[in-house]
Parts: structure tokens; C-alpha cells; sequence
């Protein structure tokens, strides 16, 4: 019988250690906690340029994922997707700011908006959307 509930005894303690742990791994996430809320399909105006060439649509999606601090955004109406884009938490903004591309793009959390104007090589992407 001691042998039974030494065994649970240490099976109790295991699990209750076990979830005890698991919650760590919630931390600071690169100082982006709470993005979640980022990701997700926004709609409203999406736009392209490359050599001369524009593609426009008022009622465009972005869909942005997320794995880490690095996102994906994903546009409708044939428009290229920008990929591994690395976001910094600034308040209740996530943003990129990459010296070597001109350009912004922000997701501002609160109020539920994308705004991109951002352009690297020779293109150009560009959204006003909310979710």
C-alpha cells in the first residue's frame, strides 16, 4: 500500500512540476507579448508598383502571420507577398524598421489597423486596412 501512494505521490508531483514549467515559456517573446491580436486578415486598400506597373484594389486583404518576431504578409489581387519581415514592439505598435529598405510597416494593435508603405528593389507596397 506505502508503495501505491509513494507512486502517486510522485506521479502528483511530476505533473504538478511539469505545468508549473509550462508557463515560462510565455515570457518576454522577443518583447512582442500580446501580438497575437496582429495577426489576422485585415481589409481595406492594397496596392503594388514594380517598373511603372500598379496594382490597386480598395476592398484588397493582407492576411499576416506570425512565427516569433517574424511576419508574413500575404495580399490578395496577385500582389507579392512580403515574407520574414522581422517587427519590434513599440508601445502598442509593432514595426519594422530595416535601414537598408525605405519604407514602414506598423500594425498599430489597439485600434486593429495595418498601415505598409514599404519598398525595397525597385517595389513598392502600400495598404490601409483594418481588420
Amino acid at each position: 500500500m506505502k508503495r501505491v501512494i509513494k507512486s502517486f505521490s510522485v506521479l502528483f508531483l511530476a505533473t504538478l512540476f511539469l505545468a508549473a514549467c509550462s508557463n515560462d515559456d510565455n515570457g518576454n517573446d522577443n518583447g512582442l507579448e500580446g501580438t497575437e491580436v496582429a495577426v489576422g486578415v485585415y481589409k481595406g486598400y492594397v496596392g503594388y508598383s514594380k517598373n511603372g506597373e500598379r496594382i490597386e484594389n480598395l476592398q484588397g486583404t493582407v492576411e499576416v502571420t506570425r512565427e516569433g518576431n517574424i511576419y508574413d504578409f500575404d495580399f490578395s489581387n496577385d500582389i507579392p507577398d512580403l515574407e520574414d519581415i522581422a517587427m519590434k514592439a513599440e508601445g502598442n505598435i509593432l514595426i519594422n524598421r530595416d535601414k537598408t529598405i525605405k519604407g514602414v510597416l506598423k500594425i498599430v494593435q489597439n485600434e486593429n489597423k495595418l498601415i505598409i508603405d514599404y519598398k525595397s528593389a525597385g517595389e513598392r507596397w502600400d495598404a490601409q486596412a483594418v481588420k
